[in-house]
């Protein structure tokens, strides 16, 4: 109580106390400041992750897109049929004797930029070989029953939401 009374009669406490309590209101704002600011570059960065099908007369195609801003990680790859049998890859469940034009595995730990695309399985129907409609049906009839499921994260480490 003595301590207030000698900083309510003192003028030079009075300017000390008010320095002492502006520079700690300060240092408040600058901690809030740069949390906000943490979690804006943490956004800023995020990926967004779409699986996109292409299914036309003349090709058949997989591609996972990032369409964020940060770079996409894949942790996961994972595709399962409608009775629950699980293999990583969708070239996994092709039959023989395909001539693909693209198809990819071990994308796990791969980083997919923003904007960037990567080939899961593509197909291009050759129209000199009339065996590559027949091969783009068994395609079709094949993926029917698949159910894709990718896991990643962001370049922070943070698991983004599962694509299926």
């Amino acid at each position: 109580m003595a301590l207030l009374n000698k900083i309510a009669t003192d003028p030079t406490l009075q300017i000390a106390t008010l320095a002492l309590l502006v520079s700690v209101v300060s240092i408040v704002i600058g901690v809030v400041s740069l949390w906000i600011q943490r979690k804006h570059n943490r956004l800023s960065v995020r990926p967004i992750g779409i699986i996109v099908l292409s299914d036309y007369e003349n090709r058949l195609a997989i591609r996972v897109k990032n369409a964020g801003i940060g770079p996409m990680i894949v942790k996961s790859i994972e595709t399962t049929n409608n009775q629950g049998t699980k293999k990583e890859y969708p070239i996994d469940w092709m039959p023989d004797g395909i001539t693909w034009a693209d198809f990819r595995r071990g994308l796990e730990n791969h980083s997919i930029t923003a904007g960037d695309s990567s080939v899961l399985l593509e197909y291009v129907l050759d129209p000199q070989d009339k065996d590559s409609a027949l091969q783009r049906d068994k395609i079709r009839f094949v993926l029917k029953n698949l159910a894709l499921h990718i896991r990643y994260s962001d370049v922070y480490g943070k698991e983004q939401p599962e694509l299926v």
